[in-house]
């Protein structure tokens, strides 16, 4: 989850150092931003702590790419999806896997905060996951009042 916050924080760095003439200090600042992220692409992301295979669908800088679109190039205001909640853990009710859901709120949260508008998909086992992640947060709670956030399930 600390490595999502951190991917939003990068976001900002792109987008707040494209905004403005870029200095020396910014280009460094942006050069920094792009080494953390793929050092959290191949030893965080990239390590497959769970085994499932996920290695085989990292792609090398698509993180990196993914900030600056989420800083730079997304137009404010862009609707946002969010698809979550792989139903892992059977035995369990829910049957919620633990990173997924906390994971795309926290993706909201950073799109919401850069200007985006949010739709969160997930299937109707997990409903009440992320109804409480939400309806719990006063202020997720606050932009789902705004349509600022919505929650789709299927």
């Amino acid at each position: 989850l600390s490595s999502i916050y951190f991917f939003w924080f990068c976001c900002c760095i792109f987008c707040h150092n494209t905004q403005a003439i870029m200095s020396a200090s910014r280009i460094q600042s942006i050069m920094i931003a792009e080494e953390i992220i793929n050092d959290i692409q191949d030893n965080i992301i990239g390590t497959d702590a769970g085994g499932r295979g996920m290695k085989k669908l990292i792609v090398s800088g698509d993180l990196v790419e993914a900030s600056k679109i989420f800083g730079t190039t997304l137009k404010e205001n862009s609707l946002i999806l969010i698809l979550s909640g792989f139903p892992c853990c059977i035995e369990n009710d829910p049957p919620t896997e633990t990173d997924g859901p906390p994971g795309a709120v926290a993706l909201a949260y950073a799109a919401i905060q850069l200007g985006h508008r949010v739709k969160i998909v997930t299937d109707k086992c997990n409903e009440i996951v992320f109804r409480v992640a939400i309806d719990d947060n006063d202020i997720l709670e606050s932009y789902q009042k705004k349509g600022k956030l919505a929650l789709e399930i299927f």
